[in-house]
């Protein structure tokens, strides 16, 4: 047991304890017993309490700052301050899950930066691609007029060939023609020399 031998000092000791656990109770952790006129017990109790409460502010504060860095999109922000016990484990697990974010962030980074390039080359392919079917287009446009200029020539060469049969046979009936006339006049003339050579016989 303590024994208090100054009542009013008690009184006020009791005072102020019960002021600084209420506002670190409400999460103000400004309020600070004060060390003045104080030694012993009590002066350990207040530096013990102040010293709760400045280790409570500090890894709280740090805390704090690293999540606002977090969700303004800061990965960098780190929790440097020596803590012990379950200030510490905290400390640890929050840079670890930074980090753990920021490969996970430069993880996304890359495979966009592939998927970006990835497009990128379909984009060229598909471009080099429709310039080839529309050379190959063109090419088959040039054939097909190739094709039937072909057509057109053949017809035609086929209409002459119609025509040169025609005057061929046109040309056959006409000598045919020619070589009975020839007959007939070569046979005239044997008769008319048949006739002559009668006609001297008798006048001899």
């Amino acid at each position: 047991m303590v024994e208090w031998k100054d009542v009013t000092l008690e009184r006020q000791v009791e005072g102020e304890l019960s002021t600084v656990v209420s506002a670190i109770s409400s999460g103000d952790f400004s309020t600070k017993l004060s060390v003045e006129g104080k030694d012993g017990f009590m002066l350990r109790m207040a530096e013990g309490i102040n010293n709760i409460s400045a280790i409570c502010s500090s890894g709280l504060t740090d805390i704090g700052n690293m999540l606002r860095a977090l969700s303004a999109g800061d990965l960098t922000q780190r929790i440097t301050a020596d803590y012990q016990g379950m200030f510490d484990r905290v400390k640890q697990d929050c840079n670890a899950t930074a980090e753990r974010l920021s490969e996970i962030v430069r993880s996304i980074s890359k495979a966009s930066s592939e998927v970006a390039n990835a497009a990128a080359e379909i984009a060229s392919g598909s471009t080099d691609l429709a310039e080839r079917t529309e050379s190959q287009a063109s090419a088959l446009e040039q054939t097909a007029a190739a094709m039937e200029e072909m057509a057109a020539t053949v017809r035609s060469n086929s209409e002459n060939a119609q025509s040169a049969r025609q005057m061929a046979r046109a040309a056959s009936d006409v000598a045919t023609n020619g070589d009975g006339i020839v007959q007939n006049a070569v046979s005239a003339m044997s008769q008319i020399e048949r006739s002559s050579q009668k006609s001297r016989t008798s006048l001899a």
